[in-house]
Parts: structure tokens; C-alpha cells; sequence
């Protein structure tokens, strides 16, 4: 490595830092689409940082193909392992979580909006937590004062996207009348029940009320 891919390469962090619980909620409110931006975002720090040859954006959007990749360089990354051993395996991280989105767009195909939803809360980014748990401890052991890696154009736009795809499934919902389908009967029941019951309150205040020797008829009424 020369002076000048040194000085560039130490200029940048060594990797990015982001809160396990912005990757959480990204990740389920995006519907998955953040953990797709993750893999891109790596992979674009890497880029600055090491001069690399690469288009992080087919990385990004081809991740099934570049997850693995990105999870082996961040394991054996020679400056994070220097103060802290990771504890995850790169190939077992990446089969999981690929066999989940395979899984998972199985189960969206799935007809009705009960199977989307399923699809959507299964929770594939906890493949992702070990790999950037590792990352925020050996960045905090090694540069302290580093901070959290800033939001960008990039989390909002997966925010926006996948609040309008919940929006969808959620109104799909409604649409398709899944929701208490049992309603109508349910009301006519009831209907039904208090139309007896005032029925039969009647009768008994009828025969309460009758004086001795009249007929139920003459003081009722003839029903």
C-alpha cells in the first residue's frame, strides 16, 4: 500500500457505525428495503476508503450475491480483529439470510394480504445485528469519539417506501373486507337476541298486569 492509499485510507472511518436500533426499526419499517441500502452503504465506505475498483450500487441491489463478501471482509478485517474477536460466522450469516428473503417472497406470493404481512415481519435483519454489533464495539474500543454514522437521503427515501407499502397491505385490508368478516352476521344476531328478549319482556308485564277475570287479549292487545 502506498503513502498516498495510507493517508486516504486512515482519512476515512475505519467502518461505519450505526445504532442496532436504527437497523432494527429501518429494517421493519422499510420493509426490508434497508437492509438491501446497508449492504450498499458498506460497500461504498469501503470504496472511499480503500480506492476500490467496485460499483457499490449493483452491490446494493444485487445483496444476494454480495452479502457474503461484505460479511467475510468485515470479519477478517485485520484493524477491527486487533481489539475485538468477532463472534459471527460470515457464511452462516449470509445462507440465513438468504434462505429468509428466498422464504419470505415465497410467502409473498402467497394471495391476500394476511400472507404480505407474514412476509413482511419476518425478521431477517437479525442476520445483520451480529456483523454491525461487531463493528460498534471494535470502532468504540478503538476510536471513541467516533460518532454515529450520520442519516443520509438514502434512510429516508427506504422510510418513505416502505411506510407506503405498509399503507398499501394495510388498506388492502379494509378493500378486501378481511377484516371482521363476521361482522354483518354478527349484528344480525344480535338484532335477532334484543327483538326476543322485548318480545318476551312483554308477555311477562302482560301477565303481571292482568286484573283478575279479563282476558289477556282485551288489556294487551291481540298480537
Amino acid at each position: 500500500m502506498t503513502d498516498e492509499n495510507l493517508e486516504t485510507r486512515t482519512s476515512e472511518p475505519l467502518f461505519l457505525r450505526i445504532p442496532i436500533t436504527r437497523l432494527v426499526l429501518l429494517s421493519i419499517l422499510s420493509c426490508g428495503i434497508y437492509e438491501a441500502y446497508w449492504i450498499y452503504e458498506h460497500w461504498a465506505h469501503l470504496k472511499r476508503r480503500d480506492r476500490l475498483r467496485i460499483s457499490p450500487f449493483w452491490r446494493g441491489a444485487l445483496c444476494v450475491f454480495f452479502c457474503h463478501s461484505l460479511f467475510k471482509r468485515i470479519h477478517s478485517d485485520a484493524e477491527l480483529r486487533s481489539v475485538q474477536e468477532p463472534h459471527f460466522s460470515p457464511g452462516l450469516l449470509a445462507a440465513g439470510w438468504i434462505t429468509t428473503v428466498v422464504i419470505t417472497n415465497a410467502i409473498d406470493l402467497a394471495p391476500g394480504p394476511i400472507a404480505t404481512v407474514t412476509a413482511l415481519l419476518v425478521p431477517s435483519y437479525l442476520f445483520f445485528v451480529p456483523v454491525q454489533n461487531f463493528i460498534n464495539l471494535a470502532i468504540h474500543k478503538r476510536e471513541p469519539a467516533q460518532p454515529y454514522h450520520r442519516w443520509a437521503i438514502g434512510h429516508v427515501l427506504c422510510l418513505v417506501l416502505g411506510l407506503a407499502m405498509w399503507g398499501f397491505t394495510i388498506a388492502s385490508f379494509t378493500m378486501n373486507g378481511d377484516v371482521l368478516p363476521e361482522l354483518p352476521e354478527l349484528s344480525n344476531s344480535v338484532v335477532g337476541i334484543e327483538a326476543k328478549r322485548d318480545q318476551s319482556g312483554e308477555e311477562l308485564a302482560c301477565q303481571h298486569l292482568t286484573p283478575c277475570g279479563a282476558r289477556r287479549e282485551d288489556f294487551c292487545g291481540r298480537t
